[in-house]
């Protein structure tokens, strides 16, 4: 899984998020490549669509009318400053993100914030060394979509 492309990562995250809704009703869930079975009904991931189709080409139907959902993203990403361009279209798909093991310090924060998508509220704690020759260790980063609101920052 180490080796997929930003695509097939978001695809399996899906997958998995839908096999965890599935599981709390009560059914058995079996997720492949590009698929999930539920109750022993096969559904397909249309990579257009970015939804769950059965052999019909029927999508499967989501959460109820007033249901909010959120779409969370926990991710140790190794380093902001050597990310792709698909990565940084990839991540307006998610409400709430937090990346840790930035490796962002102060100076290299001003070039990261430019590419952070708008419409969000972003925050950072800063990566540290531990010594003046070693490499910085650690920080985060957290964005809330700004037009989503029931989220409240608190410190402490």
């Amino acid at each position: 899984m180490e080796d997929w492309t930003w695509r097939e990562r978001k695809m399996r995250w899906r997958l998995q998020e839908i096999a965890r809704e599935e599981e709390r009703k009560g059914r058995k869930v079996w997720i492949g490549y590009g698929k999930i079975r539920i109750d022993n009904q096969w559904w397909r991931w249309d990579e257009v669509e970015e939804v769950l189709r059965d052999g019909n080409g029927n999508e499967v139907k989501e959460e109820e009318e007033g249901e909010i959902k959120w779409r969370i993203a926990f991710w140790n990403v190794a380093g902001l400053g050597n990310k792709d361009k698909d990565f940084w279209d990839g991540i307006k798909d998610w409400d709430v993100m937090v990346f840790s093991e930035t490796w962002v310090e102060k100076k290299e924060w001003v070039k990261i914030k430019e590419k952070l998508p708008a419409g969000y509220k972003w925050e950072i704690q800063m990566a540290r060394r531990e010594n003046r020759k070693g490499r910085v260790m650690g920080g985060m980063v957290m964005g809330k979509r700004i037009d989503r609101g029931g989220i409240e920052n608190r410190k402490g």
